[in-house]
């Protein structure tokens, strides 16, 4: 069981001056906020901009303003539709290969749409044959294992079987 209150934040960019020896008069910090419930998602940013002027009050400089643009809600499956992709992927991998240990994850994802609109579930496909991990996916050294595509179709197959009672492969 996983909790709501779960929320990753990373400050991914940090822009302020040019010169290696003068101090900028401006710096923005970009990011990201993560979480699986818009509850949490506002509790953090409260607790974010108490932090953020806590720090400037402490080091008497200004917090002129924060902006948060909301991009993606939580990809978060439909129960029923994860049971299906579980049972059909551990019958295409078998059993040891398929696990949900990594649920939930704070990936930030197209697909989360979806989910708010139509029942569905948003999955994986693990990569790695010799378990000494990859890069991340949007890592600029992520090679894609390419043998893993006749089993990706084959997956997909097999749930179009199971959801549609039909014989395609």
């Amino acid at each position: 069981k996983c909790s709501n209150e779960l929320g990753v934040m990373t400050i991914n960019a940090v822009d302020g001056g040019e010169d290696f020896c003068n101090i900028p008069d401006k710096v923005v910090l970009h990011g990201t906020l993560r979480t699986l419930s818009s509850e949490n998602a506002t509790r953090l940013k409260n607790k974010l901009m108490r932090i953020v002027s806590s720090v400037a009050e402490t080091y008497n400089c200004r917090h002129d303003e924060t902006n948060f643009n909301d991009m993606y809600p939580a990809t978060v499956n439909w129960p029923e539709y994860a049971k299906i992709v579980s049972k059909v992927a551990k019958q295409v991998f078998g059993e040891e290969n398929v696990s949900d240990s990594k649920m939930p994850n704070m990936a930030s994802e197209d697909f989360s749409y979806f989910l708010l609109e139509k029942p569905g579930a948003f999955f994986w496909l693990g990569t790695n044959e010799d378990g000494t991990g990859l890069p991340n996916l949007h890592c600029p050294d992520n090679d894609f294992n390419d043998k893993l595509i006749p089993k990706a179709v084959e997956l997909w197959i097999k749930l179009l079987e199971d959801r549609f009672s039909a014989s395609i492969w």
